[in-house]
């Protein structure tokens, strides 16, 4: 299975720690629809490898309730209070990114890879032969 494939199939791990500006029609202290969230993160896979992590640098900033982040992971921060952390489980299918599709995977040969996207976080952008074109 590829890289990719793995990342969609692993469980999320994520160790959020909160902060957010209040709304005054909110009840004081807890994360709620319509707060402002900004969230530091560990995201690690099902192994414990981190994959992604923001502590100490740019938080993740949203507004609770509209969807801009994965909903598992919305689901799992109402309530919590500025400061507070906690280890949130994210299945795919489960308010994630969904099940893997075996068939929407495909392995590329290196060699079909140009030397410049051979380094590591470089993104690429590749065309399906089957793709067919409006006329």
């Amino acid at each position: 299975m590829t890289r990719i494939g793995q990342l969609a199939a692993a469980l999320v791990a994520l160790t959020a720690s909160t902060t957010f500006a209040q709304t005054p029609a909110l009840a004081p202290g807890a994360v709620q629809n319509g707060a402002t969230v900004s969230l530091e993160y560990t995201l690690k896979d099902e192994g414990g490898q981190v994959l992604d992590s923001n502590k100490g640098g740019t938080p993740l900033v949203f507004v609770q309730g509209q969807r801009q982040i994965i909903s598992g992971l919305e689901r799992e921060l109402v309530g919590m209070r500025p400061g507070e952390e906690k280890k949130v489980v994210v299945a795919p299918e489960d308010g994630g990114y969904g099940p893997v599709v075996p068939g929407a995977q495909q392995e590329v040969p290196k060699d079909a890879i140009p030397k410049e996207g051979l380094k590591v976080g470089t993104q690429l952008t590749a065309r399906s032969g089957s793709a067919r074109r409006g006329r």
